[in-house]
Protein backbone atom coordinates (compact mmCIF):
# COMPACT_ATOMS: atom_id res chain seq x y z
CA UNK A 1 0.00 0.00 0.00
CA UNK A 2 1.30 3.39 -1.05
CA UNK A 3 1.48 6.45 1.34
CA UNK A 4 2.71 10.17 2.32
CA UNK A 5 4.98 11.47 4.68
CA UNK A 6 6.01 14.94 5.22
CA UNK A 7 9.59 16.67 6.31
CA UNK A 8 8.99 20.25 7.92
CA UNK A 9 12.64 22.06 8.69
CA UNK A 10 13.13 22.50 11.98
CA UNK A 11 12.91 26.35 11.37
CA UNK A 12 9.82 26.07 9.87
CA UNK A 13 8.25 23.98 12.88
CA UNK A 14 9.85 26.49 15.54
CA UNK A 15 8.40 29.48 13.34
CA UNK A 16 4.93 27.53 13.60
CA UNK A 17 4.94 27.58 17.52
CA UNK A 18 6.05 30.59 17.98
CA UNK A 19 3.67 31.60 16.49
CA UNK A 20 1.19 29.65 18.34
CA UNK A 21 2.71 30.83 21.79
CA UNK A 22 2.48 34.81 20.42
CA UNK A 23 -1.06 34.29 19.30
CA UNK A 24 -2.48 31.95 21.66
CA UNK A 25 -3.61 28.32 20.77
CA UNK A 26 -6.65 29.38 19.41
CA UNK A 27 -5.60 31.60 17.01
CA UNK A 28 -5.09 34.58 17.66
CA UNK A 29 -7.39 35.51 20.92
CA UNK A 30 -3.73 35.39 23.40
CA UNK A 31 -2.91 38.22 25.01
CA UNK A 32 0.69 37.96 23.75
CA UNK A 33 1.66 40.28 21.49
CA UNK A 34 1.44 40.22 16.98
CA UNK A 35 5.10 40.36 15.61
CA UNK A 36 4.70 42.11 12.32
CA UNK A 37 5.71 39.59 9.22
CA UNK A 38 4.99 36.46 11.50
CA UNK A 39 1.48 35.80 10.82
CA UNK A 40 -0.54 32.59 10.00
CA UNK A 41 -1.23 33.92 6.64
CA UNK A 42 2.23 32.70 4.97
CA UNK A 43 1.70 28.93 6.10
CA UNK A 44 -2.42 29.07 4.38
CA UNK A 45 -0.96 29.90 1.58
CA UNK A 46 1.28 27.05 1.14
CA UNK A 47 -0.90 24.65 2.55
CA UNK A 48 -3.79 26.17 0.39
CA UNK A 49 -0.92 25.07 -2.93
CA UNK A 50 -0.20 21.98 -1.75
CA UNK A 51 -3.50 20.73 -0.42
CA UNK A 52 -5.61 22.09 -3.52
CA UNK A 53 -2.95 21.36 -6.03
CA UNK A 54 -0.63 18.85 -5.26
CA UNK A 55 -2.35 16.50 -2.72
CA UNK A 56 -5.31 15.32 -5.32
CA UNK A 57 -2.32 14.11 -8.35
CA UNK A 58 0.07 12.01 -5.27
CA UNK A 59 -3.25 10.73 -3.86
CA UNK A 60 -4.41 9.47 -7.61
CA UNK A 61 -0.85 8.16 -7.89
CA UNK A 62 -0.83 6.12 -4.37
CA UNK A 63 -4.20 4.67 -5.66
CA UNK A 64 -2.95 3.58 -8.34
CA UNK A 65 -2.37 0.02 -10.00
CA UNK A 66 0.53 1.88 -12.35
CA UNK A 67 3.78 1.30 -11.75
CA UNK A 68 4.61 4.30 -13.25
CA UNK A 69 2.12 6.93 -11.37
CA UNK A 70 4.73 7.94 -8.91
CA UNK A 71 6.42 9.15 -12.43
CA UNK A 72 3.32 10.24 -14.08
CA UNK A 73 2.84 12.71 -11.04
CA UNK A 74 6.01 13.91 -10.50
CA UNK A 75 5.72 15.34 -14.31
CA UNK A 76 2.69 16.79 -13.29
CA UNK A 77 4.01 18.83 -10.66
CA UNK A 78 7.68 19.22 -11.12
CA UNK A 79 7.08 22.78 -12.94
CA UNK A 80 4.89 23.94 -10.26
CA UNK A 81 5.77 27.64 -8.31
CA UNK A 82 6.06 25.65 -5.05
CA UNK A 83 8.16 23.24 -5.73
CA UNK A 84 11.66 23.17 -5.83
CA UNK A 85 12.75 19.92 -6.81
CA UNK A 86 11.10 16.61 -7.40
CA UNK A 87 12.46 12.97 -8.11
CA UNK A 88 10.42 9.70 -8.84
CA UNK A 89 10.70 6.11 -9.14
CA UNK A 90 8.32 2.61 -9.33
CA UNK A 91 8.21 3.20 -5.29
CA UNK A 92 8.28 6.71 -4.18
CA UNK A 93 8.04 10.23 -5.29
CA UNK A 94 9.66 12.65 -3.50
CA UNK A 95 8.76 16.52 -3.45
CA UNK A 96 10.91 18.80 -1.99
CA UNK A 97 9.34 22.18 -1.50
CA UNK A 98 10.80 25.92 -2.07
CA UNK A 99 9.91 27.03 1.77
CA UNK A 100 12.10 24.12 3.12
CA UNK A 101 9.47 20.85 3.59
CA UNK A 102 9.99 17.79 1.77
CA UNK A 103 7.10 14.96 1.32
CA UNK A 104 7.91 11.37 0.09
CA UNK A 105 5.27 9.45 -1.02
CA UNK A 106 5.73 5.88 -1.09
CA UNK A 107 5.00 1.95 -1.94
CA UNK A 108 5.22 -0.08 1.22
CA UNK A 109 3.57 -3.44 1.57
CA UNK A 110 3.74 -4.11 5.31
CA UNK A 111 2.15 -0.30 6.02
CA UNK A 112 -0.36 -0.87 8.77
CA UNK A 113 -3.92 0.46 7.95
CA UNK A 114 -4.50 2.20 11.24
CA UNK A 115 -1.69 3.80 10.98
CA UNK A 116 -1.90 8.10 9.94
CA UNK A 117 -1.43 8.78 6.44
CA UNK A 118 1.06 11.49 7.25
CA UNK A 119 3.10 10.37 9.74
CA UNK A 120 6.68 10.57 11.82
CA UNK A 121 9.31 10.28 9.74
CA UNK A 122 12.53 11.31 11.71
CA UNK A 123 14.29 8.01 10.70
CA UNK A 124 14.71 9.81 6.99
CA UNK A 125 17.83 11.57 6.90
CA UNK A 126 18.07 14.59 4.80
CA UNK A 127 20.68 12.65 3.20
CA UNK A 128 18.68 10.23 2.03
CA UNK A 129 16.26 12.60 0.54
CA UNK A 130 18.89 14.48 -1.06
CA UNK A 131 20.33 11.17 -2.90
CA UNK A 132 16.83 10.94 -4.29
CA UNK A 133 16.89 13.84 -5.60
CA UNK A 134 19.88 13.99 -7.15
CA UNK A 135 21.25 10.27 -7.94
CA UNK A 136 20.26 8.96 -11.35
CA UNK A 137 17.63 6.31 -10.91
CA UNK A 138 19.40 2.48 -10.99
CA UNK A 139 23.12 1.39 -11.72
CA UNK A 140 22.47 0.35 -15.38
CA UNK A 141 23.98 2.24 -18.32
CA UNK A 142 23.46 1.95 -22.10
CA UNK A 143 25.62 2.82 -24.77
CA UNK A 144 24.17 3.24 -28.28
CA UNK A 145 26.78 3.65 -31.15
CA UNK A 146 24.60 3.41 -33.96
CA UNK A 147 28.13 3.86 -36.24
CA UNK A 148 30.52 1.40 -34.81
CA UNK A 149 30.68 -0.19 -38.30
CA UNK A 150 31.70 3.06 -40.13
CA UNK A 151 34.93 3.35 -40.80
CA UNK A 152 34.64 7.21 -40.56
CA UNK A 153 33.98 6.98 -36.99
CA UNK A 154 37.08 4.07 -35.49
CA UNK A 155 38.43 6.98 -33.86
CA UNK A 156 35.54 7.22 -31.27
CA UNK A 157 36.01 3.72 -30.37
CA UNK A 158 38.72 3.56 -27.71
CA UNK A 159 36.74 6.97 -25.80
CA UNK A 160 33.45 4.64 -25.55
CA UNK A 161 35.51 1.74 -24.10
CA UNK A 162 36.76 4.13 -21.56
CA UNK A 163 32.95 5.48 -20.76
CA UNK A 164 32.60 1.73 -20.22
CA UNK A 165 35.43 0.90 -17.52
CA UNK A 166 34.74 4.38 -15.95
CA UNK A 167 31.08 3.33 -15.57
CA UNK A 168 32.01 -0.34 -14.51
CA UNK A 169 34.60 1.18 -12.05
CA UNK A 170 31.57 3.33 -10.40
CA UNK A 171 29.73 0.22 -9.81
CA UNK A 172 27.22 0.52 -13.14
CA UNK A 173 26.04 -2.39 -15.44
CA UNK A 174 26.99 -1.12 -18.74
CA UNK A 175 25.28 -2.84 -22.34
CA UNK A 176 26.83 -1.80 -25.51
CA UNK A 177 24.52 -1.60 -28.58
CA UNK A 178 26.70 -1.98 -31.10
CA UNK A 179 25.74 -1.09 -34.66
CA UNK A 180 22.44 -3.49 -35.92
CA UNK A 181 21.39 -3.63 -32.28
CA UNK A 182 20.99 -0.43 -32.33
CA UNK A 183 17.95 -1.33 -33.84
CA UNK A 184 14.16 0.95 -33.37
CA UNK A 185 12.92 -1.16 -31.18
CA UNK A 186 16.22 -1.19 -28.84
CA UNK A 187 15.14 2.42 -28.14
CA UNK A 188 12.20 1.29 -26.38
CA UNK A 189 14.26 -0.11 -23.56
CA UNK A 190 15.79 3.25 -22.47
CA UNK A 191 13.74 3.00 -19.70
CA UNK A 192 15.69 0.26 -18.07
CA UNK A 193 18.95 2.73 -17.43
CA UNK A 194 20.24 5.27 -15.00
CA UNK A 195 22.65 6.54 -17.79
CA UNK A 196 21.82 6.01 -21.71
CA UNK A 197 24.88 7.53 -23.97
CA UNK A 198 23.73 8.25 -27.85
CA UNK A 199 26.75 8.12 -30.55
CA UNK A 200 25.16 8.33 -33.80
CA UNK A 201 23.98 11.18 -36.67
CA UNK A 202 21.18 13.27 -35.52
CA UNK A 203 18.96 16.30 -37.09
CA UNK A 204 16.22 18.71 -35.87
CA UNK A 205 13.68 18.78 -38.74
CA UNK A 206 12.18 22.34 -38.12
CA UNK A 207 10.12 23.28 -41.06
CA UNK A 208 6.65 23.51 -39.63
CA UNK A 209 5.27 25.07 -36.11
CA UNK A 210 3.66 22.33 -34.95
CA UNK A 211 5.30 19.45 -36.59
CA UNK A 212 9.45 20.21 -35.24
CA UNK A 213 10.95 17.22 -34.12
CA UNK A 214 14.24 15.40 -33.85
CA UNK A 215 15.56 12.10 -35.04
CA UNK A 216 18.54 9.84 -33.73
CA UNK A 217 19.79 7.21 -36.30
CA UNK A 218 19.77 4.00 -35.32
CA UNK A 219 21.52 0.68 -36.60
CA UNK A 220 18.64 -0.57 -38.31
CA UNK A 221 18.85 -0.55 -42.32
CA UNK A 222 15.79 1.38 -43.80
CA UNK A 223 13.33 -0.83 -46.00
CA UNK A 224 10.09 0.16 -46.96
CA UNK A 225 7.64 -0.53 -44.15
CA UNK A 226 4.52 -3.29 -44.93
CA UNK A 227 1.45 -0.73 -44.58
CA UNK A 228 -0.32 -3.15 -42.00
CA UNK A 229 3.22 -3.48 -39.96
CA UNK A 230 3.88 -1.30 -36.68
CA UNK A 231 6.77 0.61 -38.55
CA UNK A 232 4.25 2.16 -41.24
CA UNK A 233 2.15 3.65 -38.27
CA UNK A 234 5.46 4.95 -36.53
CA UNK A 235 6.43 5.98 -39.80
CA UNK A 236 2.93 7.59 -40.79
CA UNK A 237 3.06 9.79 -37.24
CA UNK A 238 6.78 10.58 -37.70
CA UNK A 239 7.65 8.68 -34.61
CA UNK A 240 10.37 7.05 -37.20
CA UNK A 241 11.73 8.19 -40.47
CA UNK A 242 14.44 7.22 -42.90
CA UNK A 243 18.14 8.70 -42.45
CA UNK A 244 20.71 8.48 -45.31
CA UNK A 245 24.26 9.39 -44.29
CA UNK A 246 27.98 9.51 -45.34
CA UNK A 247 29.63 6.39 -44.51
CA UNK A 248 33.48 5.16 -44.74
CA UNK A 249 36.64 7.54 -44.53
CA UNK A 250 37.26 10.19 -46.30
CA UNK A 251 38.11 9.92 -49.87
CA UNK A 252 36.26 7.05 -50.09
CA UNK A 253 32.67 7.48 -48.77
CA UNK A 254 29.27 6.39 -49.81
CA UNK A 255 25.88 6.74 -48.74
CA UNK A 256 23.61 4.64 -46.34
CA UNK A 257 20.08 4.95 -45.45
CA UNK A 258 18.99 3.55 -41.82
CA UNK A 259 16.05 3.98 -39.67
CA UNK A 260 16.06 6.83 -37.45
CA UNK A 261 13.78 7.35 -34.17
CA UNK A 262 12.37 10.84 -33.19
CA UNK A 263 11.17 12.38 -29.84
CA UNK A 264 8.02 11.32 -30.76
CA UNK A 265 8.76 7.47 -31.10
CA UNK A 266 10.04 7.64 -27.32
CA UNK A 267 6.30 10.29 -26.32
CA UNK A 268 4.08 7.85 -28.23
CA UNK A 269 5.83 4.18 -26.37
CA UNK A 270 6.00 5.87 -23.17
CA UNK A 271 9.31 4.80 -22.33
CA UNK A 272 9.68 6.63 -19.02
CA UNK A 273 12.72 7.07 -17.37
CA UNK A 274 14.10 7.13 -13.60
CA UNK A 275 15.99 10.56 -13.12
CA UNK A 276 18.36 9.09 -15.75
CA UNK A 277 21.10 10.92 -17.77
CA UNK A 278 20.85 11.18 -21.30
CA UNK A 279 24.03 12.42 -23.41
CA UNK A 280 23.56 12.63 -26.80
CA UNK A 281 26.45 13.10 -29.09
CA UNK A 282 24.75 13.42 -32.43
CA UNK A 283 24.57 16.62 -34.15
CA UNK A 284 21.98 19.03 -33.58
CA UNK A 285 20.66 17.56 -30.25
CA UNK A 286 20.41 20.76 -28.73
CA UNK A 287 20.07 22.91 -31.67
CA UNK A 288 17.89 26.49 -31.51
CA UNK A 289 14.62 26.30 -32.54
CA UNK A 290 12.49 29.54 -33.83
CA UNK A 291 9.38 27.83 -33.70
CA UNK A 292 9.57 25.93 -30.24
CA UNK A 293 11.08 26.75 -26.86
CA UNK A 294 12.45 23.93 -25.87
CA UNK A 295 14.81 21.20 -27.70
CA UNK A 296 12.21 18.85 -28.99
CA UNK A 297 14.52 15.72 -27.73
CA UNK A 298 15.23 17.51 -24.44
CA UNK A 299 11.73 18.21 -23.64
CA UNK A 300 10.09 14.48 -24.53
CA UNK A 301 12.70 13.30 -22.35
CA UNK A 302 12.62 15.28 -19.25
CA UNK A 303 8.81 14.97 -19.13
CA UNK A 304 9.09 10.97 -19.47
CA UNK A 305 11.39 11.51 -16.33
CA UNK A 306 14.41 11.42 -17.53
CA UNK A 307 16.93 13.81 -14.59
CA UNK A 308 18.75 15.93 -17.01
CA UNK A 309 20.00 16.24 -21.06
CA UNK A 310 22.78 16.96 -22.65
CA UNK A 311 23.64 17.48 -26.29
CA UNK A 312 25.31 20.03 -28.90
CA UNK A 313 23.54 23.58 -30.63
CA UNK A 314 25.38 22.17 -34.01
CA UNK A 315 27.01 19.63 -36.17
CA UNK A 316 29.99 17.79 -34.01
CA UNK A 317 33.02 15.76 -34.79
CA UNK A 318 34.91 15.66 -30.83
CA UNK A 319 31.95 13.48 -29.38
CA UNK A 320 33.45 10.50 -27.93
CA UNK A 321 36.37 12.33 -26.01
CA UNK A 322 33.92 14.89 -24.78
CA UNK A 323 31.33 11.93 -23.63
CA UNK A 324 34.63 10.39 -21.77
CA UNK A 325 35.90 13.29 -20.18
CA UNK A 326 32.67 14.50 -18.49
CA UNK A 327 31.60 10.83 -17.60
CA UNK A 328 34.93 10.57 -16.09
CA UNK A 329 34.83 13.80 -13.89
CA UNK A 330 31.22 12.43 -12.83
CA UNK A 331 32.20 9.31 -11.93
CA UNK A 332 34.53 11.14 -9.07
CA UNK A 333 31.14 12.24 -7.62
CA UNK A 334 30.76 15.44 -9.27
CA UNK A 335 27.80 16.68 -10.64
CA UNK A 336 25.98 17.73 -13.98
CA UNK A 337 26.79 21.51 -13.02
CA UNK A 338 30.05 21.16 -11.86
CA UNK A 339 32.11 19.25 -14.17
CA UNK A 340 29.94 21.65 -16.88
CA UNK A 341 30.57 24.73 -15.44
CA UNK A 342 34.62 23.94 -15.96
CA UNK A 343 34.31 24.99 -19.34
CA UNK A 344 33.82 23.17 -22.29
CA UNK A 345 35.49 24.43 -25.57
CA UNK A 346 33.03 25.06 -29.31
CA UNK A 347 33.62 22.05 -31.15
CA UNK A 348 36.28 22.36 -33.81
CA UNK A 349 33.90 21.14 -36.49
CA UNK A 350 30.68 23.77 -36.48
CA UNK A 351 31.76 25.64 -33.59
CA UNK A 352 28.58 23.40 -31.88
CA UNK A 353 28.38 24.23 -28.24
CA UNK A 354 27.58 21.64 -25.50
CA UNK A 355 24.11 22.25 -23.55
CA UNK A 356 22.37 20.73 -21.06
CA UNK A 357 18.03 20.74 -20.18
CA UNK A 358 17.08 21.63 -17.57
CA UNK A 359 19.79 24.28 -16.28
CA UNK A 360 18.05 24.40 -12.78
CA UNK A 361 19.26 22.68 -9.68
CA UNK A 362 16.93 19.54 -10.79
CA UNK A 363 19.25 19.17 -13.90
CA UNK A 364 22.43 20.32 -12.75
CA UNK A 365 22.62 18.75 -9.14
CA UNK A 366 22.41 14.85 -11.22
CA UNK A 367 24.87 12.26 -9.87
CA UNK A 368 26.46 9.08 -10.68
CA UNK A 369 26.31 8.10 -6.74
Amino acid sequence: MKYRILIATILFILLSLFINILTGCDGGTGSGPIIPGLTPSVVTMQDITETEVIDPIGENAINSDDPNAFRYAANQIKNLDCVKAVYADEDEMLVEYDWGGTEIWMDQPDFQENRSARGDVSPISSEYGNSLLKAVGNKYAVIYDSTYDDPGFAYDKPYLDDVEKDLKATGFTVVSKHGSLASVDSFKEVKDYGVILYTGHGGLEDELASDTFYSIMTGEPYSKPDTSSAKFEDWKNKRIESMTVDWGKTGSKTTKTFWAVTNKYFDYHKTNLSNSLFFNLACEGMKPSSKVTIHPMAESLINLGAGVYLGWTKNVSSTGSVANSFIKQMCTGLTVGEVYNKGWENDPSDGGVLKYYPENSTGADITLK
